[in-house]
């Protein structure tokens, strides 16, 4: 089993047949405030970038850098829901800018990462 596997997280084709990453939202991925814990929707940016990454890059590729800025509050949801778009695809770097959403499609955070091939 994998950290993803773990975390229980899936992809899922939106509308648009756009893939969208999903998590659902335990008792563990709280922090002590009762708000999703920041470490979880990072993780959630990460790998959905990285599987956004996964459409342009074939073979090895890690992660280079990545910054998340939080905009609300994770609470009161069972999922939290990241879409992803490449904004520049390079041979060796891809960058993946992401948004993620609540149940409610209030916009919770957005993440800029890039991947580079190795």
């Amino acid at each position: 089993m994998n950290f993803v596997d773990y975390l229980e997280m899936e992809y899922v084709k939106d509308e648009d047949r756009e893939i969208i990453t999903k998590i659902p939202i335990k008792d563990y991925c709280m922090n002590i405030n009762g708000i999703v814990h920041g470490g979880v929707t990072m993780t959630l940016i990460d790998t959905a970038c990285g599987k956004k990454a996964s459409e342009y890059f074939e073979g090895e590729f890690v992660t280079s850098d990545g910054y998340v800025n939080f905009l609300r509050a994770g609470k009161n949801t069972k999922f939290l829901y990241a879409k992803c778009t490449a904004k520049k695809v390079g041979r060796k770097l891809i960058n993946i800018d992401c948004d993620v959403f609540d149940d409610n499609k209030k916009l919770i955070a957005i993440g800029r990462f890039t991947f580079m091939k190795v």
